[in-house]
């Protein structure tokens, strides 16, 4: 490729390197802290829902990291230095496996109301 075109490239990402920089949000910490016992139809369904929107984000934030992470060492190889993967954050990952777990819990719970 030609110096001009990699350059061209280069200016690209970092454009979307901005982008995508604007939209990843950090979750909210507490969005799931309100675990719901469910009792009745109406919270099953409100648990439901809840559930759907959380899954939602969890995907659509690491999608938007695995993204970046990507661009980010893309953007490295064409600028000629040496690509290393990276380090994962590890409180990131914390945050990940937390929402996770308390994603399961509440769909456990849905689970065995809807059983019996």
């Amino acid at each position: 490729m030609s110096e001009k075109r990699i350059s061209h490239l280069l200016d690209e990402m970092e454009q979307s390197l901005l982008l995508l920089k604007s939209e990843i949000v950090p979750a909210k910490r507490d969005s799931l802290n309100d675990f719901i016992e469910v009792e009745n139809l109406n919270e099953a369904i409100v648990v439901y829902g809840r559930l759907v929107i959380e899954i939602s984000k969890l995907i659509h934030s690491q999608s938007l990291t695995a993204i970046d992470e990507i661009l980010r060492m893309d953007h490295i190889y064409l600028s000629g230095k040496k690509v290393e993967r990276a380090a994962h954050d590890s409180s990131s990952n914390h945050n990940f496996d937390d929402r996770l777990n308390r994603l399961k819990e509440q769909l456990k719970s849905l689970e065995s109301w809807l059983e019996e």
